[in-house]
């Protein structure tokens, strides 16, 4: 069987802990989980903070829930990586295999260059 993981951006109305409660209701062996946000892009969306990683590693490890994912890192020419830095150290406390991004750039060959 594959394995199920429940996304954040399906039920932004919870916190990340009722998240991996719904994931662990659900049979869901995994999450994704927003740990950072650039600017206001999202206003209300929850967001992972540092003072949420200890609890909610001991509610993932209780419910056998792993973080499969983070999100949500915007890359622009103007951006400041250090900016994503943060909330990329969340998701690796919080033990995430993949970071998911998207890129605002419109120079097709600047992306390929830039990220292979």
């Amino acid at each position: 069987m594959h394995a199920l993981s429940l996304h954040h951006l399906v039920a932004t109305d919870v916190s990340a802990a009722t998240l991996v409660e719904m994931a662990a209701e659900l049979d869901c062996s995994h999450v994704c989980l927003i740990t950072h946000l650039p600017g206001d892009a999202a206003p209300g969306v929850p967001v992972v903070r540092d003072a949420d990683v200890a609890d909610l590693r001991k509610r993932m490890g209780d419910a056998r829930v792993a973080l499969y994912g983070i999100t949500s890192f915007l890359f622009s020419p103007d951006m400041d990586v250090a900016t994503c830095a943060a909330g990329l150290a969340r998701g690796a406390a919080l033990g995430a295999r993949c970071a998911n991004t998207r890129i605002a750039v419109d120079d097709e060959r600047r992306v390929i260059d830039n990220f292979g």
